[in-house]
């Protein structure tokens, strides 16, 4: 009879062993893309967490050797206490020679300064020929703020700045709520490092 079809011993023992191979490699392909993506995004977040901490802490010391030596020029400046309210040549003296030293040992340092709370302010910055250009406002430029293009006063000025007054600025703000260790008020010493601020 056409409506009676037979299945054949081999063919009864085989299919379910099929359908059991293809359920099973199928279960395996699964449970392995998964534990794959699982991996994957266990070693990106791990190698990513490594990339932050390590930026972190090169980061940190890029900020932390120019803060360090500004820590040590302001607290130098007021033990010493070479600051005289109105006039900075001494303080320029000292800033120049601490910058031409430190500069070789940490060169993203290109600013150093120092504003003093009668509003002087005398600072220097690092130029790309390698030499240092001086800022300098106090009772010798009639309290206004002199460029020159060198590190020494001279008649080749740059530029004049008319009511500039360094008690303003972020960096020197802080100082007066406090005293530091020294017990000077006004000493305050800034560096610039690649445009960023570091306050003291």
């Amino acid at each position: 009879m056409p409506g009676n079809t037979h299945i054949t011993l081999r063919t009864a023992v085989i299919i379910p062993f099929v359908i059991i191979f293809i359920f099973t490699i199928g279960a395996i392909v699964a449970v392995q893309k998964s534990s794959y993506e699982e991996m994957v995004q266990d070693i990106s977040q791990k190698q990513l967490s490594s990339l932050t901490e390590n930026v972190n802490l090169k980061l940190q010391t890029f900020l932390n050797e120019p803060f360090q030596a500004s820590l040590a020029l302001s607290h130098s400046i007021g033990y010493h206490n070479v600051y005289t309210k109105g006039d900075t040549e001494v303080i320029q003296q000292y800033l120049l020679t601490a910058f031409q030293d430190l500069y070789p040992t940490i060169p993203h340092m290109d600013v150093i300064g120092f504003g003093g709370e009668g509003a002087e302010y005398t600072g220097f910055r690092k130029e790309s020929n390698g030499g240092f250009t001086l800022m300098i406002q106090d009772d010798r430029t009639e309290q206004k703020l002199v460029i020159y293009r060198g590190n020494q006063i001279s008649d080749d000025i740059r530029s004049v700045i008319e009511g500039y007054d360094p008690r303003i600025r972020p960096w020197y703000a802080p100082v007066p709520s406090r005293k530091n260790q020294c017990g000077h008020r006004s000493t305050q010493t800034l560096m610039n490092v690649k445009r960023s601020l570091c306050q003291l």
